[in-house]
């Protein structure tokens, strides 16, 4: 009786496991079939709890793991920039590099507007991707002069001590140039959008 019942109840699992898989369309899924969270929304989830809750804010560090990006953000400081606040000159050395957390910044090329800077992106990039550069001849000059505009909250590195960082973590110096390169390709299609929608009207 007992085989008996012990038969039935294997068939009738069975039957049921069958039953979701027609439905489905295909094999019942499996733990080992079930897909892994991608990197970044684990990242993401960190980013919230550092309150860089904006999605621009969150993927704009998608390269890097979510170790790499909590050292990265502890190296960094937290600064309140007031309207008008310079962060680059043109053809000056900045010692820093910046994150926009809110608010933008107004760049200018001889002394006329040519793009606006949002949140998630990095002001004073080619300082960072240029740092060998950078400690040979004292410093690499900014490309354009960047102002805040309105009340605007950053996170700023001193590059000194970020690229002490990034020189004692060659995996993390790669993907954070792969983040400034993003960032930099972002702005540039975004200021090529702006420019076509602005000649079409």
């Amino acid at each position: 009786w007992c085989s008996s019942r012990a038969t039935s109840t294997r068939e009738s699992s069975t039957r049921k496991t069958r039953r979701c898989t027609s439905r489905r369309g295909g094999r019942a899924p499996t733990l080992a079939s079930r897909p892994k969270p991608r990197p970044h929304f684990r990242l993401q989830a960190l980013a919230r709890a550092l309150s860089l809750t904006s999605r621009p804010r969150a993927q704009a560090f998608d390269q890097l793991s979510r170790g790499q990006f909590k050292r990265l953000i502890a190296a960094g400081e937290r600064v309140a920039l007031p309207h008008g606040t310079t962060l680059t000159v043109e053809r000056e050395v900045c010692d820093k590099l910046f994150f926009i957390l809110d608010g933008s910044a107004a760049m200018s090329l001889n002394g006329q507007h040519t793009t606006t800077i949002h949140r998630g992106g990095f002001v004073n990039t080619l300082a960072v991707q240029e740092g060998q550069r950078q400690q040979a001849m004292g410093g690499v000059a900014s490309y354009g002069t960047i102002r805040s505009i309105g009340e605007t909250r950053a996170i700023a590195w001193d590059l000194t001590a970020l690229g002490q960082l990034l020189a004692s973590e060659p995996e993390l110096a790669r993907r954070m140039n792969h983040v400034l390169v993003a960032s930099v390709a972002t702005r540039t299609r975004t200021r090529t959008r702006t420019r076509t929608r602005t000649r079409t009207l």
